[in-house]
């Protein structure tokens, strides 16, 4: 398997990325950098307790309440929570209806009129 990566470059440039430009973009960057923060918190308060020999009682709290916060973003629900608002998001036609929202059928349509 002899890949180079300019095979590689061509691929991707090839590959067909109009769902990304469907206006969901802004909320997946958001989310990601909120999803973000808590992983750079921990990391820097550890690097800052090591390599200035940190005792303090304050900073170990820090680091428990953003492990505790890292657990509860990361959760099943929450993860698919996200995507779900994400795929809700793409709109592909711009008249400000989901395309979820345009597949589903109307449940009201069934419904027998009072005379």
């Amino acid at each position: 398997m002899n890949i180079s990566i300019k095979t590689i470059i061509q691929t991707i440039k090839n590959k067909d990325l109009s769902f990304l430009k469907s206006g969901n973009m802004w909320y997946i960057r958001v989310t990601v950098i909120l999803l973000i923060i808590p992983i750079v918190e921990v990391i820097s308060l550890q690097t800052f307790m090591i390599l200035f020999n940190s005792n303090s009682d304050r900073l170990f709290k820090l680091i428990d309440y953003g492990l505790k916060i890292i657990d509860h973003i990361y959760a099943v629900p929450v993860i698919t929570g996200i995507l779900y608002l994400a795929s809700r998001l793409v709109d592909s036609n711009n008249d400000g209806i989901s395309d979820v929202d345009e597949k589903q059928e109307n449940p009201l349509k069934n419904i027998p009129k009072i005379p």
